[in-house]
């Protein structure tokens, strides 16, 4: 396989998935508060701010980076080793995430009850982590593509039994995270398309064709959850979606390859698990005020903004530290039992 040490744009796609999930929870710009619903002009604004942010959709984008950036180093033929892999991937993510809950309760159920509207997401991705070595197995017997189609039409199986069951969440972690393997599960074979480099051809109208239609498909599944006549689920609408979310990040691979990526965004991506975990509690901590809201909203950005940047520096940067040297010495205490098992003689 053509081996691709670095895949760029990765971290700009998480901070915008991050961002989108904020922005949906409560930190745009609070269009209805300021303009009211009264006039002509301030209804449909309201109901574009309303639509335009799904953080549905943008958790199911994480789901598909996350399955992209675990399986593409082995996909490139790196060494795998389930226990050094296990630790890294572990400590990482559950650092920062017990720090969080730990500050949400200690400020108060609301906050507590701000943050577990993520966490959900976080529990699937510990998961997928515990059960890729096992999946791989399962890559290798089975083959991707029928794997993916199997854990497709299982989750269409559980969506359709639940049909009333409005957010993932719902249906509880114990089948939440299968609901949502597909999509995990696509990263994974996106992974092994770039690592054999088999990037996707252009389509018409290039990346931001990709991007209109995944704006306009999301936007379509707020409008229609919140205002059809005939309800529908999420996990019903955004089922599609994270096929397209797959083909979309597809894309952005391909034109970031191309014309490189805006080193802002990228290091914004860096501390955007920090920002999809504190933004709840930080919107929670600022409520708008009917008679400053655009003071109360700059506000309540900053809290987002100062309280991600924060967390990151004390909690996630220091996590991924343990993570990387906890990797490392299990990788190397595994190695030396490797060589001194083989350089015993045979009996």
């Amino acid at each position: 396989m053509a081996a691709r040490h670095e895949i760029k744009g990765l971290d700009t796609l998480r901070f915008v998935a991050a961002a989108v999930v904020a922005f949906g929870h409560g930190a745009s710009f609070p269009v209805a508060a300021q303009l009211g619903r009264t006039t002509a002009l301030a209804r449909p604004m309201a109901g574009l701010d309303g639509i335009s942010f799904n953080g549905l959709a943008a958790v199911l984008v994480f789901f598909v980076i996350s399955g992209f950036c675990i399986h593409y180093a082995p996909a490139t033929g790196a060494p795998f080793n389930p226990l050094a892999f296990w630790t890294r991937r572990i400590l990482r993510i559950s650092g920062p995430l017990v720090v969080a809950v730990a500050l949400a309760w200690r400020l108060g159920p609301v906050e507590a009850g701000a943050l577990a509207a993520v966490t959900w997401s976080v529990f699937c991705e510990l998961i997928y982590y515990a059960l890729y070595p096992l999946l791989r197995v399962g890559f290798r017997r089975f083959g991707l593509g029928r794997l993916i189609l199997a854990s497709s039409l299982l989750s269409a199986a559980i969506v359709a039994v639940g049909w009333g069951v409005p957010y993932y969440w719902g249906f509880g972690i114990g089948l939440t995270w299968l609901v949502a393997l597909p999509g995990w599960l696509l990263g994974c074979w996106l992974a092994e398309r770039v690592a054999a480099a088999r990037l996707a051809p252009s389509v018409p109208g290039g990346v931001w064709t990709w991007r209109c239609v995944v704006w306009i498909y999301s936007a379509a599944t707020m409008a229609i959850f919140f205002h059809a006549p005939v309800r529908f689920s999420f996990p019903v609408l955004l089922f599609a979606f994270q096929f397209l979310a797959c083909g979309w990040i597809w894309a952005e691979i391909d034109h970031f390859e191309q014309r490189g990526v805006s080193r802002v965004l990228e290091w914004c991506g860096r501390w955007s698990y920090s920002l999809y975990l504190v933004h709840n509690i930080a919107i929670a901590e600022t409520p708008i005020a009917p008679s400053a809201v655009l003071s109360s909203w700059l506000l309540r950005l900053a809290v987002i903004i100062g309280g991600s940047l924060a967390f990151y520096a004390v909690v996630e940067a220091p996590s991924h530290w343990i993570a990387r040297q906890a990797s490392r010495k299990v990788a190397a205490m595994l190695a030396a039992r490797t060589a001194q098992a083989s350089a015993q003689p045979a009996e």
